[in-house]
């Protein structure tokens, strides 16, 4: 609890990254045999909402 207390959240663009960031983390895991089959992490992202990020940003910083 403490630990998720202390975490500083961030929004950020998702970008391949962040996507390679998350299949390594998962073929880590499945290397430990914490998952059984290797799963597509890509299909659990879209890249499309950062464009209306950005944009939001950019209207708020003015």
């Amino acid at each position: 609890l403490a630990v998720a207390k202390a975490t500083k959240m961030q929004r950020t663009p998702i970008d391949d990254q962040i996507v390679q960031g998350l299949k390594n983390t998962a073929d880590t895991y499945l290397a430990e045999g914490i998952l059984s089959k290797r799963i597509d992490v890509s299909t659990g992202f879209d890249k499309s909402f950062n464009a209306s990020r950005a944009q939001i940003a950019q209207t708020t910083a003015q």
